[in-house]
């Protein structure tokens, strides 16, 4: 038994892979070109470089105990790593080999499953609720639609061609336990006149300005399923952002069309992908035998190959459609009668597995965070390990706490689903005593519901140090003060947000270095925490979210300047100031010990360049201490503001004067020496430079070996110069680039 069908173009798929991966290891290609072509083959690399991860489609998180069985065999020849479920419902092998990845790609074909459309602009895993089949509110079984859909999908060329990922997600009630109101496009169940179908929502997301799903069709008929997906990915083909990855998911095309617009997009393409007559979905629906389920919870969503294999032997005999992975990284087994599901239990705790997840400390999920991604800023999943121990406290005996789910994410992206989290937290990072620290943003009061979703609120935020004791004192509250029967949206909203916004203000302090450096490590990490060390190696993205952190900084600052007194309005007016300062420096490779510097940084590098030279009197004054008005405050964040998003991919400023930069010579070469310039500073110094050049003037930059002479290369050339000379002297590399733009 398979969950989807494989398309018949993957053999040619994988033949053309491991073409590539010849050429990228026998130095034909360069590791670009590689990327581009493996990313949406599911395959990404980790941290280490030249180290792999492979993320497996499951659709609805099904799998049967025989995949499972194989998978652990398959992995285990190659890598020692556990098997880690993802919260989109994926299984993913992890510390794979280049090479490896073509054998364990023709192995998992083989048992019928694949990693293509794992990652890339593609269409997804498609998701939907981990209860499916025995929830107790379900319309219908949601599964065989999802099944269906995936077959049809990935058989289509176009799936792996879109201008960005594309996420579709099912529900089986109006509890949206499969997250359809946050993803790209959602279907929740629904009955009409004896009919089945569903409510389709589109435009929703989690990461980078997120929204939660507009209702497209109140209602549409089970037979639509299939139109209605074609349609919205033909709107999202045709009308996507390709030009700007940071603005191309779905949500990014429905607030620039504007609500009508987008609506009419979609009904125009609707009605066109109806007269096709493309035949409807294909539902196979298999009635299960029981209602009943177990959960199995897995720290950190990791299942190491043992286990798996243990696991899998235990439950062969039981049947095929009796195993799924959650939201949540945790195994559901269900399907089975109460007898046997009862004796299937004691075996599994026999054989060491957990079971249940009553304690809250079994309900917390993290993304990967930076221990192996390359967007991470912090480490998610040792702050998971390290909340733990600080949660155990709470039996929930009680039942007050049965219903928070506490989601982690290291970085904006919400691979860790922190803004649908009761309790939530992501990761940033703040300057402070001349030091990177480790930071969270925390959450409070996300929702998941048809017609109720909605994200947490932001109240503050902290270092990661004080993350567990904060966690700790929030769900004390809770057991002391919520009602029985009280959910915990609603006791948030009875409570307010001041009242842990009040909880949160004794975590915020940041002490010196000297007084506690242990708060400029991150969690379970003997290396002090650097921003450059956790940006993409490959590309400048992780600067956007330093940017936006400063920005919302600068913002908290000003409103809250409104309601204090005159001291305190002052204070908080400068340190507005001084956060919207502090956001762009980063673009040109500038890295101030304080917030005095920044300021001076930003004066002589923006005003009178980017920035109206009025500006200027506004950092003068908070320079000399001189008093500095809420309005001038507002204004200059305001100028930053439309200034940042003026900003091009390559991270340039519009100038709004003659060029005040230095002149150069154009008669010979212009060199600078980048050795001890960690990525991705190197990169950024290095277009800093050739601003201030000519189309075809020459530049040698010296750069230490590793990391910076191997992505520094690739980047400049991306930006469309030419690499005329790449050498390696002694320990260092010599490269010469010509500009060509």
């Amino acid at each position: 038994m398979t969950f989807y069908d494989l398309p018949e173009s993957l053999n040619t798929d994988i033949e053309n892979y491991e073409k590539l991966v010849n050429n990228y290891l026998s130095g034909a290609i360069d590791k670009n070109r590689f990327k581009a072509f493996r990313v949406p083959m599911g395959i990404y690399e980790q941290r280490k470089n030249d180290t792999y991860m492979m993320r497996i489609r499951l659709p609805g998180g099904n799998i049967t105990p025989r995949q499972l069985a194989n998978i652990a065999e398959i992995a285990g020849k190659y890598t020692a790593a556990p098997l880690h479920i993802t919260t989109r419902q994926d299984m993913q092998i992890h510390s794979v080999s280049a090479a490896d990845t073509v054998s364990i790609y023709r192995e998992l074909q083989k048992i019928g499953l694949s990693t293509r459309g794992g990652g890339g602009n593609t269409v997804r895993n498609i998701t939907g609720s981990p209860d499916a089949g025995y929830d107790p509110d379900e319309v219908f079984d949601i599964t065989p639609y999802i099944q269906a859909l995936t077959s049809r999908l990935i058989a289509e060329p176009d799936s792996w061609t879109l201008p960005r990922k594309f996420k579709i997600a099912f529900s089986g009630s109006h509890r949206d336990t499969g997250l359809a109101s946050v993803n790209d496009l959602g279907f929740i169940a629904k009955m009409k006149d004896g009919r089945r179908g569903f409510s389709v929502y589109a435009a929703g997301g989690m990461g980078i300005k997120p929204q939660i799903g507009i209702k497209l069709l109140d209602f549409a008929g089970e037979d639509q399923v299939y139109n209605i997906t074609r349609a919205v990915k033909n709107i999202f083909d045709k009308y996507g952002n390709r030009k700007d990855r940071h603005h191309a998911r779905l949500r990014f095309l429905y607030q620039d069309s504007g609500d009508a617009l987008f609506r009419e997009k979609f009904s125009t393409e609707y009605i066109e992908v109806k007269n096709k007559n493309y035949a409807p979905l294909l539902i196979n629906e298999i009635p299960l035998q029981s209602k009943n389920f177990l959960e199995i919870p897995l720290l950190l969503g990791d299942i190491s190959m043992t286990e798996a294999a243990e696991l899998a032997s235990i439950l062969i005999p039981c049947g095929e459609r009796i195993l799924r992975t959650g939201q949540n990284q945790n195994i559901i087994i269900y399907n089975l009668p109460p007898e046997k599901l009862g004796q299937l239990e004691q075996t599994l705790q026999r054989k060491g597995f957990k079971t249940g997840c009553k304690k809250i400390s079994d309900r917390i999920t993290a993304c990967a965070g930076a221990s192996t991604c390359r967007l991470g800023l912090c480490l998610s999943r040792n702050l998971l390990l390290s909340a733990r121990s600080s949660l155990e406290q709470f039996t929930d005996t009680s039942g007050y706490l049965d219903d928070i789910s506490i989601k982690i994410s290291g970085c904006p992206n919400a691979c860790g689903q922190h803004l649908i989290g009761s309790i939530g937290f992501f990761g940033a990072a703040k300057r402070h005593d001349g030091k990177s620290v480790p930071m969270y943003h925390v959450m409070i009061g996300g929702n998941i519901a048809e017609d109720n979703s909605r994200f947490g609120t932001k109240i503050g935020s902290i270092p990661a140090k004080n993350v567990p004791a904060l966690l700790s004192e929030i769900l004390q509250k809770t057991a002391d003060a919520k009602k029985p029967g009280e959910n915990f949206s609603s006791f948030v909203s009875r409570l307010g947000l001041s009242v842990f916004c009040d909880l949160l203000k004794k975590y915020e302090t940041i002490p010196d270095y000297k007084q506690d450096k242990s708060f400029y490590f991150d969690w379970l990490d003997n290396r002090e925490f650097s921003i450059s060390e956790k940006l993409e190696g490959e590309c400048a993205a992780g600067l956007f979210d330093l940017i936006d952190y400063y920005i919302d900084e600068s913002k908290k600052f000003i409103r809250e300047s409104l309601s204090a007194d005159t001291d305190k309005r002052n204070q908080l007016i400068k340190n507005a100031v001084a956060s919207a300062a502090n956001s762009l420096l980063i673009t040109k490779g500038l890295e101030p010990k304080n917030d005095q510097e920044a300021v001076l940084l930003f004066r002589d590098h923006f005003t009178g360049k980017h920035l109206d030279r009025s500006h200027g009197k506004t950092l003068d004054n908070y320079l000399i201490g001189g008093e500095i008005s809420p309005a001038e405050s507002e204004n200059l964040l305001a100028a930053i503001e439309a200034l940042y998003k003026s900003m091009d991919n390559s991270l340039r400023f519009p100038e709004i004067t003659d060029s005040a930069a230095e002149k150069i010579n154009t008669s010979g070469k212009i060199f600078r020496d980048f050795r001890g310039v960690a990525c991705p500073m190197n990169f950024v110094k290095t277009k800093l430079v050739l601003e201030t050049m000519k189309k075809g003037d020459l530049l040698e930059i010296q750069l230490d070996d590793g990391a910076p002479a191997e992505n520094v290369p690739v980047s400049v050339k991306n930006e469309g110069h030419k690499i005329i000379d790449q050498r390696k002297t002694g320990g260092w590399w010599k490269i010469v680039i010509e500009k060509n733009i």
